[in-house]
């Protein structure tokens, strides 16, 4: 789930490389919603372990990135 990932990247120093390509798809749909801000590589095909060119690189969890986590947090 996005959100999971989203939790786990505001624990950590960034940027951040992900080769991990569920994560990527993830990050995406994060970028995509403004979540996060990211340098997302191009789908080289729509399924399997090798479907990116290269790792994305996440630069920062934007400010509306942190508000649903603050929410969550009371």
């Amino acid at each position: 789930m996005p959100f999971t990932l989203l939790k786990r990247l505001r624990a950590v120093q960034l940027p951040l490389m992900v080769e991990d390509p569920e994560d990527i798809d993830k990050l995406a749909v994060l970028k995509a919603t403004n979540l996060i801000e990211a340098e997302v590589p191009k789908m080289r095909r729509p399924s399997g372990p090798h479907r990116y060119d290269d790792a994305a690189v996440v630069l920062r969890v934007t400010e509306r990135g942190r508000a649903p986590m603050r929410a969550a947090c009371g």
